[in-house]
């Protein structure tokens, strides 16, 4: 049996076995990534993907929600808040603007397509809200920078939820006679 060579494809042993892995440079240093076995059908088209060259990201076009995203994440609105978990909310939605929409104007968007890009996710309303709360923020953040005169994500209101019904009395009492000190 032969030994494999390709070009940038190493073997390594572990726990008995060989397995492969694919090496490339990521600055300056070797980074190993796992491939699957050289006869899984999914070797070739993964071997493939990781040999193509990384694509290059472009700065986005000035005047578009991608470049207004880019000046927001490096302005101190975006930088100075406190929780942890708004940051990586907020970041989560960012990127989702940026992905999406990061093409469009933003001198050229009205209340109109901001509720568009909304109902895209009326499908679940939670997400929808979230995301109609950090386009606000995004707006209100162009707005004071120039970038356009007004807010037209103020008149677009959120979505709406639903309502939950309160636990039936015998259910309740049955929880309650059942949980701990601590839960009750």
């Amino acid at each position: 049996m032969g030994r494999l060579t390709l070009k940038n494809v190493c073997q390594k042993r572990g726990k008995g076995k060989v397995r492969l892995y694919f090496r490339r440079k990521v600055g300056g240093k070797d980074e190993y990534l796992r491939l699957p076995d050289f006869d899984d059908p999914r070797f070739a088209e993964e071997y493939q993907r990781l040999s193509a060259p990384e694509q290059v990201r472009h700065r986005p076009k000035l005047g578009t929600f991608g470049a207004l995203v880019s000046s927001y994440r490096q302005s101190s609105n975006f930088t100075n808040v406190k929780s942890l978990n708004t940051s990586r909310n907020r970041s989560i939605y960012l990127a989702l603007i940026e992905t999406e929409h990061g093409h469009r104007s933003v001198v050229g968007c009205i209340a109109r397509d901001i509720r568009v890009m909304r109902d895209a996710y009326a499908g679940k309303p939670g997400k929808a809200n979230n995301w109609l709360a950090v386009f606000k923020l995004l707006m209100a953040f162009a707005e004071e920078n120039g970038w356009r005169t007004d807010n037209p994500a103020i008149g677009v209101s959120m979505l709406e939820i639903g309502e939950h019904e309160p636990w039936p009395q015998e259910l309740l009492e049955m929880a309650i006679d059942r949980a701990t000190p601590m839960t009750r």
